[in-house]
């Protein structure tokens, strides 16, 4: 007896696994003097099946294969969590296929409990005679049976650790992008197949080069981008969207960018760097073309700016120079005139102004006051008034919110969208709502007409260069206008779109970010 508890206190620390459990029943056997014992894990119903996966003697493994357990002492066992019959079992579950075939006379069984109290398992010992010391051998049973349970949980949790491996393995191994570990000293622990794809490089002579990643590196970027990562190995950093190049096996040469971070394990030790590079070979020779067009359309713009200014500027003068030297000869009427044509062609140098800002650097430069919105679309219904009153229609300025934004396009985007309203809403399209709102650094405006609205295939298609809807057809205009409101929008880190009013019209909004007031 000695012996025995003494095996099972080592717990037979040469052996793991399905040995060891063999090993757990061939003890019991000899220890309760029985002919079969048979260690059980559930399956997920074991009223349907239960599993073997340990007996003594081992041939009893492919004697007996996996059984459903209902009506049968197997039940009892699931249900009270143990069971004791001495002698006459097969009187006690007649119809018990295992106990049958194996001609029992006793049968001792229990439950196997995982550390949160889970059944987990089933351990037997079956005798084809009666077990005459049956405190004995419930006493062996129940300690045999708390080290089998620790073992099939350890055997459970070994398998789940595997499986999740396999699945984060395979989920590394297969991600598009070219995945590393370096340990603190800078060494490679482990590259996923990507690098072969992306550099030419297997994994295996990754692992082989003392330096890397700086044999990889363009030898133009190698001091550069080798440092930053040893940087952030030596002072645990991350980074992100590092780009340099790398020469690949075959000579060519691509651009990558590369993000990284620092990893620890459960005690906080400090494990190396994860780092994930890219190629960007494509992105970088389109970012290059576009560069390439901008400084195109830079040229062309700077050109056409100074064309339209060379007849501008002149037109502004002989404007003012017949305001001052011919007032007498003139009636209030020509004056009138003259200064219109100053005021609209200083208009246009303004707004061609900020269109070359826009074209050059993608937004223009924020005034250092707020704009009086309410002001600039008062401005904007009074150069539209020919149009207000040949419409009939009524425009209400309502309360708006100020914006540090170019007077000069927000008049343009008001002059648009109300100009619009007016020549397409139609004689009942009134009132016209104009508006605008701040949460925080958003500011919305709206133009809101109560007309024929827009159609939901035209209004996807609406903020489109040179598109014009059905109902703009018949009407003078070139189809730019909204896309010219789209672009300022944007230019402002915000963008423009269109609902359908309720009842009926269009409610045309334009959404700005803006430095808080």
């Amino acid at each position: 007896m000695e012996n025995i508890f003494q095996k099972i206190v080592q717990g037979f620390s040469a052996t793991s696994g399905d040995e060891f459990l063999h090993l757990l029943a061939e003890l019991l056997a000899k220890a309760v003097a029985v002919e079969t014992i048979l260690l059980i894990e559930l399956t997920e119903d074991p009223l349907k099946q239960i599993k073997i996966i340990a007996a003594y003697p081992e041939e009893k493994m492919a004697e007996l294969q996996d059984f459903p357990c209902s009506g049968a002492v197997w039940e009892k066992i699931l249900g009270e969590g143990s069971c004791s019959y001495p002698d006459k079992v097969r009187q006690e579950f007649p119809q018990d296929p295992l106990l049958a075939g194996s001609s029992a006379e006793s049968f001792l069984g229990t439950a196997l409990r995982d550390s949160g109290g889970r059944m987990i398992g089933m351990m037997a010992v079956i005798g084809r005679r009666p077990i005459t010391n049956i405190d004995h051998a419930e006493t062996m049973l129940s300690v045999i049976a708390v080290r089998a349970a620790v073992e099939i949980e350890r055997r459970r949790a070994v398998e789940a650790f595997r499986v999740n491996e396999e699945r984060f393995r395979a989920i590394a191994n297969y991600t598009h992008d070219w995945e590393n570990w370096q340990a603190p000293d800078g060494r490679l622990l482990w590259v996923n197949p990507s690098v072969q794809r992306i550099t030419g490089y297997s994994p295996e002579e990754c692992l082989l080069m003392s330096d890397f990643p700086r044999p990889l590196i363009h030898e133009d970027d190698q001091d550069l981008a080798a440092g930053i990562f040893q940087q952030s190995l030596s002072e645990q950093t991350s980074g992100n969207n590092s780009r340099f190049r790398i020469r690949r096996k075959d000579g060519t040469v691509l651009w990558v960018a590369a993000s990284w971070q620092p990893i620890f394990n459960r005690k906080r030790e400090y494990l190396g760097i994860r780092s994930s590079i890219r190629d960007i070979s494509v992105q970088k020779e389109v970012e290059e073309n576009l560069e390439a067009a901008n400084r195109e359309l830079d040229a062309f713009v700077y050109t056409v700016s100074h064309d339209l200014r060379t007849p501008l500027t002149p037109i502004i003068g002989f404007a003012e120079f017949l305001q001052e030297q011919y007032r007498k000869q003139l009636d209030e009427q020509g004056l009138d005139v003259l200064a219109e044509i100053e005021k609209q062609a200083r208009r246009m140098l303004a707004f061609m102004e900020d269109l070359l800002d826009l074209a050059r650097i993608g937004r223009v430069e924020r005034p250092s006051a707020p704009v009086e919105t309410n002001e600039v679309v008062d401005e904007v219904l009074a150069d539209l008034g020919y149009l207000v009153i040949s419409s009939g229609l009524t425009v209400v300025n309502g309360p708006s919110a100020n914006i540090h934004a170019s007077r000069s396009l927000l008049f343009q985007v008001f002059d648009n969208l109300i100009g619009n309203a007016l020549r397409y809403a139609g004689p009942n399209g009134g009132p016209i709502e104009v508006g605008g709102e701040r949460q925080g650094q958003r500011v919305r405006y709206f133009v809101r007409d109560h007309g024929p609205g827009i159609s939901p295939e035209e209004r996807s298609r609406i903020f489109e260069v040179f598109f014009r809807g059905t109902s703009g057809k018949c009407s003078l205009g070139t189809g730019i206008g909204l896309a010219t409101v789209q672009k300022i929008a944007r230019s402002y880190g915000g963008w423009a779109w269109v609902d359908e009013t309720p009842g009926g019209g269009c409610t045309f909004w334009v959404e700005m970010m803006d430095e808080e007031l």
